[in-house]
């Protein structure tokens, strides 16, 4: 049972981190287009009827933006999967 509950613990972290620094960056990509950084074409991360946009965050594209998204993005990347990877242990584990 303590098996379960720290690897659903662990999980919700692992997911939770991954959607707040999506968040993050989404706002940092709206920043860089209202500074005039970037253009006013460029996708945004999250929508508020599609939620996270995988396509777009595993394209080389956002990758290539600049050195703060390219450092961001595997931490991203890395952590929605491990987060459903660790509540599916969790409920193994039970």
């Amino acid at each position: 049972m303590t098996v379960a509950v720290v690897f659903f613990a662990f999980g919700w972290l692992a997911w939770g981190i991954g959607l707040f620094l999506a968040l993050y960056l989404d706002l940092r990509i709206h920043a860089l287009r209202q500074s005039g950084d970037l253009p006013r074409k460029t996708d945004q991360l999250l929508g508020w009827n599609v939620g996270v946009d995988l396509a777009y965050l595993y394209s080389s594209r956002l990758r290539l933006l600049d050195g703060h998204t390219r450092a961001l993005v595997p931490i991203i990347r890395a952590a929605f999967p491990l987060g459903a990877f660790l509540a599916i242990l969790a409920l193994v584990f039970d």
